[in-house]
């Protein structure tokens, strides 16, 4: 679209769109005839019509939106698809039931409330699909969680059975991780799980009527740079051993919003660490800025040496355990292998308690290392001399 200026008219409803928390997308500017939407064709463009990219469930809805330039209080012409299912919109969607349409007016807000509009009647026709399939454990599932608001519903044909897809949000508190992480507040953003059923026909309530193709969480757009904090092994569903939907959703939702309060509370704790470490040893070397899981320092004592801090799940679980403190000499090295690597020694047996604050976890680390410094310049001196040797 870098190659086509829009009207002023339309810039508002795609600023509409940037700002829409359903993440519309759009592309390729059909050109002046309504009855050729390519972007191929070589006639004048006008800027007043584009193709708009609808998100619904897991999938997206190719729509052709037409304004007029010369007519701009007009409402938009619609050429509706369905995505990968090929089904024209003049299957589904009913004009006369578009209250936005029918009453358009410009002003703010209206763009969007008729791309809802929209995807409701396209929702109510997927609905219709699922209910009209003969299979009594798809008719289960569908009126357990069509009750949920924002719950969607995608059939699509393949060659020898249908594929249904649900996409339900969970409520899931993300006020937390947006306010601590993002350093904003929460817009309601919201993950969803995503299953894809494979359905045969089937009027007896089997398993072999039905069965899962795939499954996942799908989280926030905006938490995708932190996906260390939903990084877990959520319970697995399926259809087999009396289980349903109704029933796994509600501990889907609690396990995460336990994984993302456990998983929040131990980075604060280590936030907090890295910080005290910097207000009483001075600037880092380096350090993780990303997951505060490490840090380390340059020490002149006795003898110049490096100290890292690594709180890393991987490593320690902190603050159920101590964090893991070692030192590594700078001017020494280890030679006995054939490669000289430097020298390194973990700190021992400080003090330390889960309950413990910062500082004095960190007053106690420094404690260790005034303590162990004379003796860690020994070892390095021993393997100098070795060296030289």
């Amino acid at each position: 679209m870098d190659d086509v200026i829009l009207c002023p008219f339309i810039q508002k409803y795609i600023t509409e769109l940037k700002q829409h928390p359903r993440e519309y997308s759009y592309s390729g500017v059909c050109d002046s005839n309504p009855d050729d939407c390519s972007t191929s064709s070589p006639s004048p463009r006008l800027g007043d019509r584009f193709t708009l990219h609808a998100p619904y469930c897991k999938t997206y809805l190719r729509w052709e939106i037409i304004f007029n330039k010369h007519f701009p209080h007009l409402p938009p012409d619609l050429v509706l698809d369905c995505g990968s299912t090929g089904t024209a919109g003049s299957m589904w969607f009913d004009v006369t039931k578009c209250r936005t349409l029918q009453t358009w007016e410009r002003q703010q807000g209206s763009f969007a409330a008729l791309l809802e509009e929209v995807l409701q009647q396209f929702r109510a026709y997927q609905e219709e699909l699922v209910c009209s399939y003969p299979n009594e454990r798809l008719h289960y599932e569908y009126n357990t969680v069509c009750g949920i608001k924002g719950v969607e519903f995608f059939m699509k044909s393949e060659e020898a059975e249908q594929r249904v897809r649900l996409m339900i949000p969970l409520t899931v508190d993300f006020s937390a991780v947006f306010s601590m992480l993002l350093g904003q507040s929460w817009a309601g953003e919201q993950c969803h799980f995503f299953v894809e059923f494979g359905v045969r026909d089937g009027t007896r309530d089997s398993s072999s009527t039905m069965y899962i193709v795939h499954s996942e969480i799908h989280w926030p757009t905006l938490l995708v740079p932190f996906a260390w904090l939903v990084d877990y092994k959520y319970p697995v569903f399926a259809l087999s051993g009396g289980n349903c939907l109704i029933q796994f959703i509600p501990e889907l939702e609690s396990c995460i919003n336990t994984v993302i309060s456990n998983k929040l509370g131990r980075y604060c704790r280590r936030k907090e660490l890295c910080e005290t470490l910097v207000a009483l040893f001075g600037h880092p070397l380096e350090y993780d800025a990303h997951q505060y899981t490490s840090i380390s320092f340059l020490f002149n004592m006795e003898l110049a040496f490096l100290v890292h801090v690594t709180m890393g799940e991987n490593m320690t679980n902190y603050p159920a355990e101590a964090p893991l403190v070692q030192l590594s000499s700078v001017s020494a090295a280890d030679v006995t292998s054939g490669k000289a690597v430097p020298i390194r020694c973990r700190l021992q047996k400080f003090d330390y308690e889960p309950s413990m604050s910062a500082v004095e976890v960190c007053t106690h680390i420094r404690n260790k290392l005034l303590e162990v410094q004379v003796e860690f310049a020994d070892i390095c001196e021993a393997y100098m001399n070795k060296a030289v040797k």
